[in-house]
């Protein structure tokens, strides 16, 4: 799925979608979209969950989110390809 089809299906509260912060700043000033948890992992990226405010509340949002912290906190512990 494309960025845009991803972004309309978190603002239907039919998903979440990974963003941008300068294409969503908008959207989550004007409490359209949520940042579904209160944790930031700071990566050399610069993406973030964000989903709207029903679905930022469901379990199992909260288990993808869960999950997602989990994932880019043990990506930046693994040893670099490079290394």
């Amino acid at each position: 799925m494309s960025y845009q089809p991803a972004m309309q299906a978190a603002l239907a509260g039919e998903g979440v979608v990974l963003g941008w912060a300068l294409t969503s700043h908008l959207l989550r000033r004007n409490k359209r979209l949520v940042r579904p948890l209160k944790e930031e992992v700071r990566t050399d990226n610069a993406f973030f969950v964000i989903a709207n405010d029903r679905a930022s509340k469901l379990d199992e949002m909260k288990l993808l989110v869960q999950w997602v912290v989990e994932e880019a906190q043990a990506s930046q512990r693994a040893p670099s390809a490079a290394s």
